[in-house]
């Protein structure tokens, strides 16, 4: 609804589009392919980080007890 009438018509979706909305906000309208595919990575290196920070915390604590 917040795109023009001739940008609606000639998008059509496919897989990335599909995958994008499945691990991403659906609150955005990203229509270029390289702007959903950066999103898709800055969010897996942040997941990344987040599973290398609880398992060094978990060693940690393992190591400590």
């Amino acid at each position: 609804m917040n795109l023009g009438d001739k940008t609606a018509r000639s998008w059509s979706s496919g897989f990335l589009d599909y995958l994008f909305l499945a691990f991403s906000p659906t609150d955005t309208a990203f229509l270029s392919r390289r702007a959903k595919v950066l999103m898709m990575l800055q969010a897996f290196l942040s997941l990344v980080i987040l599973a290398v920070l609880v398992s060094r915390a978990i060693n940690a604590l393992a190591a400590a007890g």
